[in-house]
């Protein structure tokens, strides 16, 4: 089993699962904001109408975070990831934390 914060964040880019469980983050926390206005409610709406595209930076973000890096378990070939171990309340607040600098970079409302 590897300890290698670095090695298990690498890693969890590239798992399926774990994608998944941050998209999913990413819209349980985007519905709370779409009736604002600004660059967080831009950013709620874009991820709302195309959930399956998850911003590469907010992916990063929170795979990173060493509370959920730390979760991680890859084998000791590295060939296999487990990621089943990071708790749903720790991508949610990662994706809450991580929000506003993702965020910025939706300046426009894709509604017009």
């Amino acid at each position: 089993m590897s300890t290698s914060l670095f090695l298990a964040a690498a890693r969890a880019m590239d798992d399926f699962a774990i994608k998944q469980r941050i998209q999913a983050a990413v819209a349980f926390h985007a519905q709370s904001l779409i009736s604002g206005s600004g660059n967080a409610t831009n950013y709620a709406i874009t991820a709302l109408l195309n959930p399956q595209a998850l911003d590469d930076t907010m992916m990063a973000l929170v795979l990173v975070d060493e509370s959920v890096a730390s979760k991680v378990v890859v084998s000791d070939d590295g060939e296999r990831v487990d990621t089943s171990q990071v708790p749903d309340d720790t991508i949610l607040g990662r994706v809450q934390a991580a929000w506003p600098l993702v965020a910025s970079k939706y300046p426009t409302n894709p509604l017009g």
